[in-house]
């Protein structure tokens, strides 16, 4: 059988949505709501080891990125027919991460850069496609990797080289002579 090429052709359209429908009866409900569900338990796990110490991207910012990117990979993997592509969805995913990633490194130029905040968005939405693709494996050991890194890798590396705390607050005064 031979696919219309057209997009809007009444054929594509049925083919399509015939396509559709089974794919969303033959998947579980149930399945939708857990991974949905563990993506908001991840990622308010993921935000309030950031809240702890005292970092941007909390609980509620985690939550809302991990449920975001678990309900696009869904949807994304919703879409069949010989036109759909999945991996379109994830793609934009990433890109739109990395736009908010970005936006965090940004909002912290006064300070300290924030790219592990940044890079924590990044992981947040990692975990949120792993669960939206159905791989609770993947999601959990993506999950504990996190945590492992920010609970005993950074302790470790604190050990290892030791934080020197330096007095930023110096005044500077500058001649008028010197500017130019």
């Amino acid at each position: 059988m031979s696919y219309p090429t057209h997009p809007f052709d009444p054929r594509v359209i049925a083919l399509t949505t015939d396509q559709w429908l089974t794919s969303i009866r033959a998947i579980e409900y149930s399945e939708f709501y857990l991974s949905t569900f563990l993506a908001v338990v991840f990622g308010f796990c993921i935000g309030l080891e950031r809240k702890s110490k005292k970092r941007m991207s909390g609980p509620k910012t985690c939550s809302l990125i991990s449920l975001a990117s678990c309900s696009f990979t869904i949807m994304g993997t919703m879409f069949t027919g010989p036109m759909a592509d999945p991996t379109r969805i994830a793609a934009q995913i990433v890109s739109g991460i990395g736009f908010l990633g970005t936006a965090v490194i940004i909002s912290k130029a006064d300070t300290k850069l924030g790219i592990t905040s940044a890079a924590t968005v990044w992981m947040t939405a990692a975990v949120g496609m792993s669960l939206g693709m159905l791989e609770y494996a993947l999601s959990v050991w993506l999950f504990l990797l996190y945590m492992f890194i920010t609970l005993v890798l950074v302790k470790i590396e604190r050990h290892i080289f030791p934080i020197i705390e330096k007095n930023s607050n110096y005044i500077i005064e500058i001649d008028e002579d010197d500017l130019f």
